[in-house]
């Protein structure tokens, strides 16, 4: 595990629009990576709970890590998103976002593509665990 972890993505990277990069190491034993291997090929090979699978390997690897840093990366829009998103509104299109950042990074990413502009009333739909809860926020609106 990375015990500083919390502090690093406390960092402001978010608030600048970017991804926190986290750096860390780990010496692997000839014994820990048969066993790793196995779990991979496992998961590729598995028809059922493969992400369940997946996510077992990776904690395998990950579990005894060493932080050595953290940065800051520009996670840049694809050529012609500001565009895009503009003639989609214009055209009177209702446009969602859907996303799995932290909420402040969404919004960031949002405002940086004319999907948000600071004359809008946002709605924020968080940590719903199902549909009769989600149904009923938007419904208030």
């Amino acid at each position: 595990s990375l015990p500083y972890l919390p502090y690093l993505t406390s960092l402001s990277y978010a608030a600048e629009g970017l991804r926190t990069l986290v750096f860390a190491t780990r010496e692997i034993s000839p014994e820990d990576y048969e066993t790793v291997d196995k779990l991979m090929v496992e998961c590729q090979n598995a028809i059922n709970d493969r992400e369940a699978k997946e996510q077992e390997a990776f904690t395998t690897v990950e579990d005894r890590l060493c932080c050595i840093g953290a940065t800051g990366v520009e996670d840049r829009l694809q050529d012609g998103v500001y565009e895009t998103i503009s003639a989609l509104k214009e055209g009177g299109v209702k446009l969602w976002v859907l996303t799995g950042d932290k909420m402040e990074t969404a919004v960031n990413i949002s405002q940086s593509c004319n999907h948000f502009t600071s004359s809008m009333k946002l709605h924020f739909l968080t940590a719903r665990r199902d549909g009769e809860s989600c149904r009923d926020t938007l419904e208030s609106l």
